[in-house]
């Protein structure tokens, strides 16, 4: 849903093909989704303490799952040299690569008591773990803190404009050009968090924070990917739809249509240092799973294979994959095609 916005929830289910989404109304009934959504906690709500108790948490509704993944983040993010601290809708920090590191929701002044210094306390929870390993702090002067630099050493010259429209140079210390490169991680990751959001209107309050941290895991699972890979390298889009089919797995609460086409996208891939072909990417949770139900279907006339024809050598077969729905040589293309390399 993140990756295909309708008006209302519904119209996921609807009936009207303008609308209808087969991926996600053959997996289940809307009812069932819906009762699933309804049923949703985080925690034991009978366990939750007393507003005038000492123990009472405001965020008690979500907090093992903002523990678990505080965790979870710090204990699979790849090392960096330089850590940048803004906000989003939720207070957080994260790298230059734009990886959600560790975050902190904010629930308003404790009672009646006057608080100071609020973002140097925000500031300072979330680099507990990270003290003595060098900061940047800015304020409205832009004032640079730093144990990081030598003060004395220029890398380069900007040019700024001044007030009477004037121009000129002035040198560039290192922790400036350092600032200004890492600083733009913050809105790295709402960039890419934002661009396929799975959030939806709620009236329950925890809810809301509860789709923003299922995009946190979706946002840093493909930030993961995309440094560690070795491989032909998804999209962001490729990625979450891999993702979702990949949750979905089998499972159905009808039987699927074997028709239609899954193609994700077109990729370039190389046969020789002079030539690429253009192939149509499967999605290998469908390509490889269940392969007895992938049977070859005549076609009405002839196609060019999608695992061996080129430019160079075109090869046409009138057989089709009935479940991947692309054409296929019956031999030997169609048992290669649905056999994964070794790793």
């Amino acid at each position: 849903m993140g990756y295909n916005i309708l008006p209302s929830m519904e119209l996921y289910w609807s009936s009207d093909p303008a609308f209808r989404v087969d991926e996600i109304a053959s997996t289940m009934p809307y009812r069932r989704f819906k009762l699933i959504l309804r049923c949703l906690h985080l925690n034991d709500n009978s366990k939750q303490p007393l507003r005038s108790s000492p123990d009472y948490d405001k965020l008690f509704k979500i907090r093992p799952l903002v523990t678990l993944l505080n965790s979870t983040f710090q204990n699979n993010a790849n090392n960096s040299s330089s850590q940048s601290i803004d906000e989003s809708m939720i207070v957080f920090k994260g790298s230059s690569t734009g990886y959600l590191y560790e975050f902190d929701i904010y629930t308003g002044k404790d009672g009646d008591r006057v608080e100071d210094n609020l973002g140097a306390k925000v500031v300072t929870k979330l680099t507990e773990k990270l003290t003595g390993m060098g900061a940047v702090h800015d304020t409205k002067e832009v004032l640079f803190l730093t144990n990081a630099f030598h003060p004395n050493v220029n890398i380069t010259s900007v040019t700024r404009t001044q007030k009477d429209g004037t121009k000129t140079d002035v040198g560039c210390p290192a922790v400036v050009k350092q600032y200004t490169k890492r600083m733009g991680g913050v809105d790295h990751f709402d960039h890419i968090k934002g661009t396929y959001s799975v959030g939806r209107r709620s009236r329950r309050w925890w809810l809301r924070i509860f789709y923003f941290l299922l995009d946190a895991c979706i946002t840093n699972a493909f930030i993961l990917y995309s440094k560690n890979s070795n491989s032909t390298k998804l999209s962001n889009l490729e990625f979450r739809i891999a993702l979702a089919r990949g949750l979905i797995g089998g499972f159905s609460s009808r039987k699927r249509r074997s028709e239609g086409v899954n193609y994700i996208v077109r990729k370039k891939v190389a046969v020789s240092d002079n030539y690429q072909k253009s192939v149509h990417m499967i999605a290998p949770e469908i390509r490889f799973s269940n392969v007895g139900e992938h049977m070859p279907v005549d076609l009405p006339s002839y196609q060019r294979c999608r695992h061996c024809s080129t430019k160079i050598k075109d090869k046409r077969s009138k057989i089709m994959c009935c479940k991947c729905g692309v054409p296929l040589c019956i031999t030997p293309c169609f048992l290669n095609f649905h056999r994964q390399a070794p790793a």
